[in-house]
Parts: structure tokens; C-alpha cells; sequence
């Protein structure tokens, strides 16, 4: 799957991918695919982390809590939690193997894209009318509003 550089949300796309079980996402960011693995956010299962093998043999939940803007660098998914009005909550990463849940952040996030070594997402505030770009390293450094 190839990652784009967004600069506006897409939330009414449809992707299906096909690995001997169908899976329709409502949301292009609940869906992402490393190194023959489907990482997503299931919306049948209170949209719940999820891992799937691209054949369909092992299919993995990773982690209870309702999230999206699944993302996946360098060995860490990154996923930001929902909260059970569907208002964006703290940004967590974890293992890909579903071990070492860390907090990354607890500013809101949008919109998250790797792109290299960089996280692109739009920082929300429900006080605020206006949303910024930012981007900053995963490891949380370097954060930059983008002009």
C-alpha cells in the first residue's frame, strides 16, 4: 500500500483488501500493511488494533482500546485512541508483536502519516476552530509546524 502525503482528510474512502477474509474500512487510516502484515483498527470488534498475515493464517488483537490512525515504523505501530464519544485522545505506540504499549504523546492528533523519519499529522483542539500541520521524529523531537 502506498503512503500518501495528506494535507486533508479523506473520512468517507472505501478500501477492500482481499486475504482469503474481505475487510471493508470506512477510514483510510485504520488500515496499514508492512512487511506481509494487515495492521488495522476493526470496526466490528469496538475498533480494537488488530494484526492479520497477508494469506490470512494468523490474525493477532494487540490491543483492546478503541483507536485509529494506525501506523506502522520501523518495528512500533503508532495508533491514536478514541474515547467513547469518538473524540481523539492520547497518541500510544506499540510493538508490532503487541508487547511494550507506550505513551507517545498526549496531544491530539489527526490525520497521522509517516513520510522517512517524520510523523506528518494535524494537531486538534476542540477550544480552537483552527488546526495546524506539524510534523516531529518518532521518537518525539524535532517538532516543526509545517508552512
Amino acid at each position: 500500500m502506498e503512503q500518501r502525503n495528506r494535507r486533508s482528510h479523506s473520512f468517507n474512502q472505501f478500501f477492500r483488501v482481499t486475504v482469503r477474509i474481505k475487510y471493508s474500512y470506512k477510514q483510510d487510516e485504520k488500515i496499514n500493511a508492512v512487511d506481509g502484515w494487515l495492521y488495522y483498527s476493526n470496526d466490528d470488534q469496538s475498533s480494537a488494533l488488530y494484526r492479520v498475515r497477508m494469506d490470512g493464517s494468523v490474525r493477532q488483537r494487540l490491543d483492546e482500546h478503541k483507536c485509529d490512525s494506525v501506523n506502522v515504523s520501523e518495528g512500533w505501530i503508532y495508533y491514536r485512541q478514541i474515547n467513547n464519544g469518538g473524540a481523539p485522545s492520547n497518541t500510544y505506540r506499540i510493538k508490532i508483536d503487541g508487547t511494550e504499549q507506550q505513551l507517545f504523546t498526549k496531544e491530539k492528533m489527526l490525520g497521522i502519516n509517516i513520510i522517512e523519519d517524520w510523523f506528518y499529522y494535524i494537531s486538534y483542539d476542540p477550544e480552537d476552530q483552527f488546526s495546524a500541520y506539524y510534523r516531529i521524529h518518532p521518537d518525539g523531537t524535532g517538532k516543526e509546524k509545517v508552512q
